[in-house]
Order: structure tokens, then sequence, then C-alpha cells
């Protein structure tokens, strides 16, 4: 179960299947191919990290907006009664 966990999470946060195939071979590999793991999942997790930052921003701009059209309507809404 461990294994499936871990696959989805690797799948979910957009590591390809060919770098998950990758991942398990090397696993089943044994200890010899511990440093090589351990540095896929370095990347991935500073991908990972890549991919937060970039929609943080996104979601500022959302957010943004947001008060942007609720500030307008709000001033719509008074003119017009």
């Amino acid at each position: 179960m461990e294994w499936i966990g871990l696959i989805c999470c690797l799948k979910n946060t957009g590591m390809s299947i060919k770098q998950i195939k990758d991942f398990v071979e090397l696993s089943v590999q044994g200890n010899e191919t511990l440093k090589q793991r351990c540095d896929m999942l370095i990347e991935h997790k500073k991908n990972v990290e890549e991919q937060i930052e970039e929609m943080q921003k996104h979601l500022q701009k959302v957010a943004c907006k947001i008060s942007y059209f609720t500030a307008q309507c709000e001033k719509y809404n008074e003119d017009n009664l």
C-alpha cells in the first residue's frame, strides 16, 4: 500500500509516468540506487516547489481581481440605488 501511495503522490505532483517507472526500477535494484532515488526526489521536490510558487502568483492575481470586481460591483450598486 505504501508503494501505491508514493506512486499516486508522485503522479499527482506532476512526475511523468516514465520518471515514476525509472524510480520504481531503481528501487527494485536495491540499496545501491538510494542516492539516485534521493536525487530524483530532490529534483522533483524542487519542481513541485516551483509550481507552487507559480500557482501562488496566479492565486494572488485572481484574489486582486476579485477585490477589484467586488469594489466595482458595490460602487455600481450604490450608484444605481
